[in-house]
């Protein structure tokens, strides 16, 4: 059975105090390379926590080979101090990938892990859910060995979507209510200049190969746009409505079956527009 790949971030908080810190480091010249004990020298952040929060990092694409990735530096560059829920969400979007970036795909969640799991499979259909919830499909799912501590690491990943101080509960995808009890928000899509870049990130992935394919594909796409931002395919429809009305894509629907064609010229185009906007 896959491994469930959560014990990267121990029990911290991705928060955004500390994680800047660390793009900041990343920032600079030396990067993030060296001890734990040199970053320390450098944010001030000791003990575990500066190498929890240098997986954070890394998992949310904003740091690759120990330097900020190109999204990191726009993110550095318009929201140094990670308030902006745009951050939020991009962060939610590289997560929701397992740290696997824009490989393709697996044949199931599980063998990218259990974040991948609890968004492509877990939620579903879902209106809540609890955290026993959660556990019993990580215990069929994957392989535990300590459930005490596997418990607490799917605690910490429902704080980070539930507690103010996470930079990740500005995406506001569910919130904890009485008993333990998670409830799924429908949310607004967020920024459209932010969906686009998502958009184009995982065309990108999937199709790189062509400039037009049928609508059906991005409505339906396994790791796709609907599940990473918790909407159905008709709020979908919506949202591509919305990008062509900025010439982000173009929409054939007047011959079925209706198609889609790509008009952005760079991605991190879209995600700069995203914070000007």
């Amino acid at each position: 059975m896959p491994k469930l790949q959560l014990g990267f971030y121990g029990h911290f908080l991705p928060k955004g105090e500390d994680l800047s810190k660390i793009l900041n480091a990343a920032g600079e010249e030396q990067g993030l390379q060296g001890s734990n004990e040199q970053l320390y020298q450098r944010t001030n952040i000791g003990g575990p926590k500066v190498s929890r929060l240098k997986s954070w990092a890394i998992r949310s694409g904003l740091v690759h080979n120990h330097y900020l990735s190109s999204e990191g530096k726009i993110v550095m560059e318009c929201d140094r101090y990670l308030e902006s829920p745009i951050t939020a969400w991009l962060m939610h979007f590289y997560l929701c990938l397992g740290g696997n970036g824009l490989q393709a795909p697996p044949q199931s969640a599980t063998e990218w892990g259990g974040w991948t799991y609890f968004i492509f499979e877990f939620l579903g259909d879902r209106n809540s859910f609890t955290l026993d919830d959660f556990f019993q499909g990580c215990e069929a799912n994957f392989e535990l060995t300590n459930s005490k501590t596997v418990k607490t690491l799917l605690r910490t990943l429902m704080r980070t979507y539930t507690d103010p101080a996470s930079i990740l509960s500005r995406c506001q995808l569910f919130s904890l209510e009485s008993n333990n009890r998670y409830k799924i928000n429908r949310i607004t899509p967020p920024n459209i200049y932010l969906i686009g870049y998502f958009l184009a990130k995982l065309w990108e992935r999937d199709f790189p190969e062509t400039t037009s394919i049928l609508t059906e594909k991005v409505l339906l796409q396994p790791y796709g746009l609907g599940p990473i931002l918790n909407i159905e395919p008709d709020i979908l429809q919506g949202c591509l409505t919305q990008l062509e009305t900025k010439a982000i894509v173009e929409q054939r629907r007047t011959v079925p079956p209706a198609q889609i064609v790509c008009r952005w010229d760079d991605p991190l185009k879209l995600l700069e527009k995203a914070y000007q906007t």
